[in-house]
């Protein structure tokens, strides 16, 4: 039987970069609200109910899948990859007519 020698874990904090300068943001500048996308409703009405976020401090946004969901209707259980949501069914025109335009 083969002895341990230590045992541990890497932790790797990622690098985000911003702006024209490319600075780096450091992790305790970010402010980070998750949201339930099937909760927003159509496209068009995101701006207004996301605003409570910036409003309130929040500098970064964590949107769950916006993909067509499964059975269940889980955040997470995603029917298919490449299919929008129908819930946002102004996002599917959109996303439709830049297709169009390829």
């Amino acid at each position: 039987m083969e002895e341990s020698n230590g045992s541990g874990y890497f932790l790797v904090d990622p690098v985000i970069h911003a702006g024209k300068m490319d600075d780096r943001v450091p992790m305790d500048c970010i402010r980070c609200q998750t949201v339930l996308a099937k909760a927003l409703g159509p496209f068009t009405d995101w701006k207004d109910r996301l605003r409570v976020a910036h409003e309130a401090g929040y500098n970064m946004i964590h949107f769950t899948p916006i993909q067509e969901l499964g059975e269940s209707n889980s955040s997470y259980c995603i029917r298919d990859q490449l299919a929008l949501n129908s819930a946002f069914s102004k996002v599917r025109c959109f996303y439709e007519r830049v297709n169009e335009r390829k």
